[in-house]
C-alpha cells in the first residue's frame, strides 16, 4: 500500500532496500528541515517518523511530486519509515543532528526499506 498524505499518493512500496540522494537548501526565510525522527540504536540511523508541512523537506517532496508518479525522482520523496544514513558525509547519528539543525546546504544520502524490515521504532511513534 503507498505511503500517502492526504489523497496525494507519495511513494510506492519497495520490495527491495533503496537507496537515494537528496540535497536540501535550508537557506530559506525560516529554514527549519521539518522532519520528525527518532535514532535507530541498532541500525545507527535516523528513521523519519513524519514530514512537517511548508518546511524544507516537504517543500522538496513537493518539488518531487513534479515528476510522473513512476518516474524515480517521484519516489525520491522523503516519508514516514525512510531511514536517513549519512548527512553532509557524517554518519554518527548526533553528528547528522548537528548537520541537520545548522547547515545551510544539506546533502543526504536516504534508504527506504519494504514494509517488513522497517525499523521497530515505527511500532512505538
Amino acid at each position: 500500500q503507498p505511503v500517502s498524505v492526504g489523497h496525494t499518493i507519495l511513494v510506492q512500496p519497495v520490495p527491495r532496500a533503496v537507496e537515494f540522494p537528496v540535497v536540501i537548501d535550508r537557506r530559506t526565510p525560516d529554514g527549519l528541515f521539518g522532519i520528525r525522527y527518532k535514532v535507530d540504536p541498532e541500525r545507527r540511523s535516523l528513521v523519519v517518523l513524519s514530514v512537517t508541512e511548508e518546511k524544507c523537506c516537504d517543500l522538496h517532496n513537493r518539488d518531487m511530486q513534479r515528476f510522473p508518479p513512476d518516474s524515480e525522482l517521484y519516489q525520491q520523496q522523503i516519508v514516514r519509515g525512510d531511514e536517513i544514513l549519512i548527512v553532509n558525509g557524517e554518519r554518527d547519528p548526533s553528528r547528522i543532528k548537528e548537520c541537520l539543525l545548522k547547515a545551510p546546504i544539506v546533502y543526504l544520502c536516504v534508504r527506504r526499506l519494504p514494509p517488513h524490515e522497517r525499523s521497530q521504532i515505527l511500532e512505538d511513534s
